[in-house]
Order: C-alpha cells, then structure tokens, then sequence
C-alpha cells in the first residue's frame, strides 16, 4: 500500500529525523542495525506467519498455536544469537537477560501477540539457577536448561490464597531425615500454587517456594527444584495436580497454571542451597542474607519495568454454582453492620413492588435450564461466541416478551411508546442482559437505536408502514449506521451519499470511498436485515445535510446481501464480542423516496427539499443513547464494586501482631479509598441518569408541540454527563480488577466483561472529548447570559454566581467551590476566544481549556444534584431512617472525592490554604473509615444475583478460591493431561539441546 498523504507531509515537516531520534532510542547505530536485521529475519519467514488471526481461536487453540509458534522462535533466534557472538562473552545472567528481552519485547510481542508459555523458564527459572544454586547444582542442571535438555522450567510462588506476603505461604517442604528427602504438600486449596506462567501444560521442572520444616520447626521459605510433569510421557508425576488456570483477559499463550502436592518426594540436594543449608542429619545452615532468596524477583522486576515501558510507547504509537457454606469473614461483616442490606435493597431498587418485581424476572430466567452456560464463553472462538450469544439473545428475547406481556395486563398505567422501548432496552442491556449474555449480543441498536429512531424521525404514515412490524420483529431486525470507518463524531464529514434520481423518484446510495464505508453498528455485520443509514442528501448535486434513510440491506428470506451491499463483521473487539459490529459500503443501491424519515426534513416527489424546524432533531436518536449510557455504565461500575468489595472482605494479607490472624484487606485504609468513592459514585450517578431521563421524557413532549427551549440544555447535559460517567467508571472498574490482585486478571473474576462494556460506552454514540467540547459551548453561552443577567437554565443557574463561597469545610461549601470553578473555567475559555478571535486555530487551541470546562461542569452538576436529592429524600421520607447514616456517609465521601479530584481547577481560580485542603483530606479519611463497617451490607444491596455479577470472586457466599479452582478444572486444556502440543512441538524441544 501506499504511504497515507497526511502521514508523509507529518515526516516531511517534522523539525527531527527519526532515523537520528532511533538511533538514540536504541543505544547507537550498531544495536539499530542488529534490532532491523532480526526484525528482517524473523518478519520475511513465512513460519511465522499467522494464516488464521488468532482472536478468532478458543483459548485451547491459541494455547496449541503460540507453544508452537515458541518453539520455532527459540531455536531460530538461539541460531541468530550464536551467529552474533562476537567480542566480549556475557555473563550467564547478561545471557538470560538478553534472550529474555528479545522474546517478551517488541520482536516478541509482533510475532506471539497473546505472549509465549516458555516466558518463565528464562524470566524466573533460569536466574533462580544461577543465582540460588551451589556451583555443584549448577553443573547438575543449569547447562541442560539452557539447552532445554529434558527441561522446560517455570517458578512457583503465588499461591491461590497469597501473594506478595510471601510469609503467609503455606506449602510445606518436610525433612524426612530417615530417608535424606523433602515431603512437599499443599496442606490447603489456598495453598495451591497459581498463576506461574508456563506451569498448565508446558513446564516439566519448577523451582518451588516452599515453608521448610524439620522435625515440625518453621525455618522460612526456601527455594527446591521439583520435576512436576515426566520428560519422557510429559504425564503428571505421582501426587502432583497440575493444569491450566483457565483464560483470562489477556496474555492467553502464557499457560498460567496451578499445581498442588500429595506426599511428593524430591532429595535432599534438590534444594537450592547458595544462601541456606540442610545438612543430612537436618542441621539447618543459614546464610548471611535472606533477602538474598528474593533476588529472583528483582530480576523479574527489572525486566517488567522493561517490558511495560515498550507496552506503554507501543500503545501510544496506535493511540460455579455449587451449594458452598458463607465465607465466615462475610459472613461476620453482614452481622456487624449497623444497616440492613435488605433494607438498602428496597430503597435501592424504588420501594419493595420493584424489588419483588426485579427478584421475580431474574427467577424465571435464571432457574430456567435452557439459559445455562455448559461451557464457558472464554474457552470459544470468536465465531462461536457470535453463533451461541445470537441464539441464547432469541431465547431471552422470546421470554422477555411474554414476560412483558403479562405485566402489561396487571400495569394500570400505560406507557408511552418511547417509555416501553426505554423499559425493553433497559432489560435486554440491564444486570438480567448482562448476566444471560456477557458479550452482549447482536440486538442491542435494535432497540436502543433503530425503534427510537423510527419513533422519533419517521413521520406518522411511515411509522404504521415499519414501526409495527419493527417492534414485532416480522421480518425486520434493525440497526443504526451513521459512524463510518474515516469518520466519526464529526457528523458533517461523513461521506456516504444519497442521490436523489428525480426521475425515477428514488434515492441513490453509495460509499464513494473506503473511508465512507459504516463501521461499527451493532449487529450489523451477520444479524440485521434493515438498517437507519445516515447519509450526505444530494439533489442535482446540490448538499442539503445529513438525512436518516430507511434500508434493506439483506434480503428477508435468505438473509443473502442485497443487491449492491457489502456487509460483514468487522472482526475481534477487546470485549463485547456478541454484538456483531459490522461494516457497509453500498454501491448504486436504490430505494424508494418514502424511505427518507421524514418527520424532520422532506424531500418532495419534484425534487424540492423541505427544511424542518430544527434540525437538532435529527439527533434525538444519539441523545436517547446517551441517557441510555449513563445508566448502563453505572452497572458496570456497581458490578465491580461488589466484586471488589466482596473479595477485599475475604482476602487476608499481613499481620500487625505475631500470633494474630492475617488482616482482611478491606481493613487498609488504602483499599477502602480504592472500593468506596466507586460505590458512592455508582449510586449518585443513577441519580444523575434517573434525572436525565426525566428531564428527556419532559423535552420530548415538549418538541411534539413545537417547544424547543430545553432541548440545548438537555443536549449539552447528555453530552457531558455520558462522557464523566462513563470516564469515571471505565477507570473505576480498572482501579476495582487491580484492587483484587491478580485474580482479578482472571478471565472467571468477570472484570474483563465488564470493563469492555464502561471502555467501550467511552468512544460509542460519542467520543467523550468531543462531547465534552460540545457541551462546553452551551456552557461559554451560558457564562454570557449570566453576564447579560439573562435567566438561566436550572442545571447552569450557578453561572450567574460571582462570588467566592465563604469556607465552611461542609459539603455545601465544596460544592460551592466546584460550581464556582466550572463558572470560572467557561469564564476563562470565554475570554481566551474572544481574545484571540482572528486566530483561525483558536478552536483548536481553547480544547484542552474547553475540555476542563465540561468536566467541571459534570462534576458540579452531579454534586449539586446528588446533595439536593438527598435532602429532599430525607425531607419526604423516601429515605428510611435505618438507611439516612450510611447514604450521608456515601453522599459526604461522594463529594469530597469529587472536590479532591478537582483541586488542581479548584486551587487555580480560587485561593485555599494547606491547612483547609489539610482538613478535607482528613475529612475524607473518616468518612471512608466510617463507612467500612457497612461496605458488604451495602453492595449486597444493590441487590446482585451471583449470575448478574458472573465473578469467582464476587459471589454472595464469598467461596472465592474454591469457585477459581472449579472455574480452573473447567478449562478446555485440562481436559486431557497432556496437550498435543507435547508430542509436535515441545518434545522435539527438549530433544534438540540448544
């Protein structure tokens, strides 16, 4: 291909040669060469290329695949290494090191993207050899594993139960002075090992961290070398439990394993022994440093910091239900909580009608056996997560609808059109949708997109043509295309072209280009058959805006490609893999002229365009989403947080008083501060939704007739409340999965789900920072008319207030502070454009100032909505007495999180001192303390079924480990004991003495 224009003139005009800035980059021309020269190597052998991309494979496939392709890159860059040897020789750990920087760098990551199963033999098994050996033990085995002569090693630390408080590790190592051997055991499922790379399938030989005991006596942890699997049959030895840990949300070649113990002996001289001693008679020999023993993991640590550094500048280059008693902890913090969980249910979901009601939906579907998942869906292909999700969403559709049905017959009320598609989507999207389908699935615009549309944008006549038999599915399954691959939020540019044919009174459809083509509608790729196209209007080539027009883009009983139509998936997300985006392009595809929705804008049979009042209109279906948004990624958050918080509660770690139990991790004040402001955030941003989505039911009335005063403010608070939302609760739920260690990187931990569904709402319907520029210039506008002392919309009223609040330190005064500040932000990038008004840039220029301004504005708005909502709840006792404690506990860690997150804007347009910030940090650290006693009580609120939250670690009964080891055995690898890939790949490895 051809070198894209805009990215030669960006090399043309750049004031540095980047060949100057690689050469310095990479240590000096002669390092450059031989980094191009292996890339060259490697990237021009048709051996590694990958035929099949390999997010379309099952987690057993990708396993096979990558152990392969490892084995065939090993030998070849042993081969080019020997070839370079030249000058002065390396030092056996400068050997290590170098082999290993190669395999995991940037040459390592383009040829084994999902990372390699041998990772650990040269991170961690390798260094442990040369650094915890006798010289006698390093003549016995280094040499064979650097050859990989019969050896293929891995480290085993981490258990299920422990992880960074090494002390707290329980596999034991027992003397046997009688017979000169250790007896290694993992007395406990907790003291499994988990997580070491390579150990599932791969690795025949570990160095183990064990507890050493003589004759009963503790003396620390201690390093042994244990073969684990047969060299011959690669077979487990007797007595030992290995396999695979199951997916997780990246890094799927490494073949993470877990492996336990059953009376295993290994002799005496099998343990490491450079730093401590076991003589034959059982005399314990200490060395002179323990923290020598750790050395091994300075090693790893040094080249992590490597690796993430090449992660971080590659990511900027492309910008079990089982019946198991309670967790005793959890079972102590519901007891010691001074609310009801139950209590907070009801409030919660809006009084006990609804909770019954919520309790009463997720029954019938969970307890019915067609909705069960026999295999989880980490271990499918990407086709096969697309076929069972599709399936399993009629299933949930069918059911949902009778369901609805019935209750329509009991419900005295009727809704409104667009309030039953909010109530459908709001259930197919909701905690039950997400629970039955966690990639979400193919019909989601249908609903939240495709019916809106056709409700609010088609005029009556064409809505008794398509909305019916839309609303039933006869023979209609829509979508909604308006982004496209070049193109994105800025709607004006995009370039799909309707052509209005006067003569034949019909529209042209074309993607003129392949930056025209639609990109990314749900469903759109396999399931829809109709779609709303967005599309540039053209009469007699004259441009008459953006139209919505009504398409069949599949044929209703063959499902083939009309016609002129290009259509597929466009392929592998990072999550949400059941929604089947698609791509379109059309070419010279025809439709009639009453298939432009023409409630807004018209086109006249004689070609004449009829302009609507306003066409703002046309993007009511994009602020219906937004609303919709706001609630969906407050789930997601809420579903972490108890997640989060469920497993903090059973996680020990570290002691305080020798003797004493380990401390519950929820205990550290660090943690809460992690846990809490998420769960308070989760709840007053339902808050906000609830708002939103009432104040768009009353703009939508109020259009019928004609009345468009609300609608800008409505926009600019959609546009800026989806991208703080959904912001805020993409990072929150990455700050919960780190929260929870490494098992939170599980696959079965479910953060993975659930982060793809907030990271995702962060660019869909809306690129946040242009959203956010968008509501910005409401807000200049705003800043103006309070100026002009114009009345003000209710959400923006504040902008009329110049002066400076009196300082309290009481949540009022912060929230006076934050409205000050967003008034003082639109102020400031106000002046700045007036300022520089000739500068054609100044747009440009003013985003970053602009940008500021919408977040503060959503950060104010949320503060001053959620203090105000409850002290009206309290004031009207929708709020019970039992619960006003904990929600002012909530309300107050809320707003000081906001405040604090602020100061920077806060410090720089008004004046505090140390010791008043001093003060709300100390505030802060009480209110989070205050609240812990009620943290589990608290999320076992929101009400949750364990299949809504689909998490080992989060279930009610807090059976965390346990529900990882069961999720465990239900990998694909571990279905049979020894993985073909020993007989074709790594056989012929430990046979080839490297």
């Amino acid at each position: 291909m051809s070198v894209n224009t805009d990215l030669q003139r960006e090399r043309q005009n750049a004031t540095i040669r980047s060949d100057e800035f690689a050469t310095w980059w990479w240590g000096g021309e002669k390092e450059l060469n031989k980094r191009r020269a292996m890339e060259k190597l490697f990237f021009d052998d048709p051996q590694f290329e990958d035929q099949r991309s390999i997010a379309n494979m099952s987690h057993k496939e990708l396993y096979e695949h990558t152990a392969a392709k490892a084995v065939r890159f090993v030998r070849k860059l042993r081969e080019f290494l020997q070839q370079q040897r030249t000058g002065k020789r390396l030092t056996p750990i400068e050997e290590v090191y170098e082999m290993r920087i190669i395999m995991a760098g940037t040459l390592g990551a383009a040829l084994v993207p999902q990372s390699f199963p041998l990772r650990l033999h040269f991170t961690m098994f390798l260094p442990a050899l040369i650094n915890q050996t006798t010289e006698e033990q390093r003549k016995q085995w280094l040499d064979k594993a650097w050859n990989f002569d019969g050896i293929i090693g891995t480290y085993a630390q981490t258990e299920l139960g422990h992880g960074t408080y090494m002390r707290g590790l329980e596999a034991r190592a027992d003397y046997d002075i009688e017979r000169g051997e250790f007896v290694l055991n993992s007395p406990s499922l907790t003291s499994y090992k988990w997580w070491p790379g390579g150990m599932g399938q791969t690795a025949n030989m570990v160095v183990l961290m064990a507890q050493l005991y003589i004759k009963d006596k503790p003396y620390g942890l201690q390093p042994f070398l244990v073969r684990i699997r047969n060299e011959q049959s690669h077979e487990p030895e007797p007595g030992v439990d290995v396999g695979s840990i199951g997916p997780r949300l990246g890094m799927n070649g490494v073949n993470n394993g877990f492996l336990g113990f059953k009376n295993v002996r290994i002799p005496l001289n099998q343990m490491l022994a450079k730093h401590n001693q076991v003589l034959a008679d059982g005399t314990f020999v200490k060395g002179p440093e323990p923290l020598l023993l750790y050395d091994t993991m300075i090693f790893s640590r040094v080249i992590v910091v490597r690796d993430v550094s090449y992660n971080l500048l590659q990511a900027a280059t492309i910008a079990t239900s089982s019946a198991m008693s309670t967790n005793t902890d959890l079972h102590h913090e519901r007891q010691n909580a001074t609310i009801c969980s139950e209590d907070f249910a009801v409030w919660w979901a809006g009084g006990e009608k609804e909770l019954s009601k919520n309790r009463t939906l997720e029954k019938l579907f969970f307890n019915d056996p067609q909705f069960a998942d026999e295999r989880p869906l980490a271990n499918m292909s990407y086709k096969e997560v697309y076929e069972y999700s599709t399936a399993k969403a009629v299933r949930f559709l069918r059911k949902l609808r009778e369901y609805l049905r019935e209750q329509r017959k009991i419900n005295s009320k009727p809704l409104t059109a667009i309030e039953e598609i909010y109530e459908l989507r709001r259930l197919l999207a909701g905690t039950l949708g997400a629970a039955l389908l966690p990639q979400n699935f193919s019909f989601r615009l249908h609903s939240a997109m495709f019916l809106p549309t056709l409700l609010n944008q088609a005029t009556e006549e064409q809505q008794k043509q398509w909305l019916e038999k839309a609303w039933n599915f006869d023979g209609i399954i829509g979508s909604y295309a308006q982004t496209e691959l070049g193109h994105g939020t800025f709607v004006r540019g995009l370039e799909t072209r309707a052509d209005y044919d006067i003569e034949r009174k019909e529209f042209v459809l074309n993607s003129p280009t392949l930056s025209a083509y639609k990109w990314w509608p749900g469903g759109l790729g396999h399931t829809a058959n109709v779609t709303v196209l967005m599309a540039q209007l053209y009469i007699k080539d004259k441009p008459y805006g953006l139209q919505p027009f009504l398409v069949r883009i599949r044929n209703e009983k063959t499902h083939e490609p009309e016609p002129g139509v290009d259509v597929g998936d466009i392929g592998p997300k990072i999550g949400l893999n059941g929604v089947n985006n698609g791509f379109l392009g059309l070419k010279n595809v025809r439709i009639p002229l009453n298939q432009m929705l023409a409630k807004n804008n018209q086109v006249l049979a004689d070609g004449t365009f009829v302009k609507g009042p306003e066409p703002l209109l046309l993007y009511g279906s994009m602020v219906f989403a937004r609303v919709l948004i706001i609630r969906d990624v407050v789930y997601n958050l809420l579903q972490a947080a108890t997640i989060a918080t469920r497993y903090s509660a059973v996680r020990r770690q570290g002691v305080e008083t020798p003797g004493q139990p380990e401390i519950q991790v929820l205990d550290f004040l660090t943690q809460q501060q992690k846990l809490f402001p998420q769960i308070a955030k989760g709840i007053f941003y339902r808050m906000a939704a609830d708002y939103v989505w009432d104040m768009y039911r009353v703009v939508n009335k109020e259009l019928d007739v004609g009345n468009k005063r609300n609608l800008p403010e409505l926009h600019a608070l959609t546009c800026c409340l989806k991208a703080v939302c959904s912001e805020d609760a993409s990072k929150g739920v990455e700050i919960l999965r780190k929260a929870c260690g490494g098992h939170g990187f599980m696959a079965s931990a479910n953060f993975g789900n659930i982060y793809a569904n907030a990271t995702a709402a962060c660019t869909y319907e809306g690129e946040n920072t242009v959203l956010l520029l968008q509501a910005a210039r409401f807000l200049t506008k705003s800043y103006v008319g309070g100026l002009k002392r114009c009345v003000l919309p209710r959400t923006v009223a504040y902008m009329r207030i110049f002066t400076r609040p009196k300082w309290t330190a009481d949540v009022e005064t912060l929230v006076a502070y934050l409205e000050k500040t967003s008034m003082e932000r639109a102020k400031f990038s106000f002046f700045y454009m007036q300022s520089n008004k000739a500068n054609p840039k100044i747009a440009n220029h003013a985003g970053l100032s602009l940008a500021k301004a919408g977040i503060l504005h959503g950060r104010a708005f949320m503060a001053r909505m959620a203090l105000d909502n409850v002290r009206s709840q309290i004031l009207k006792g929708r709020i019970p007495k039992s619960l006003q404690g904990v929600i002012e506990e909530l309300l107050n860690i809320f707003i000081m999180d906001l405040f604090l997150a602020s100061l920077d804007e806060i410090l720089h347009f008004n004046y505090l001192s140390a010791k008043q910030v001093q003060d709300i940090e100390e505030r802060y650290q009480q209110a989070l303390l205050a609240f812990r006693p009620n943290a589990v009580a608290v999320v076992d609120g929101f009400d949750f079924h364990d299949r809504v939250l689909s998490s080992t670690l989060g279930c009610y009964d807090g059976q965390a480990y346990e529900r990882l080891m069961a999720e465990a055995r239900k990998c694909d690898l571990n279905t049979e004991t020894v993985n073909a890939t020993f007989e074709s790949s790594l056989k012929t490895l430990t046979r080839s003495n490297l």
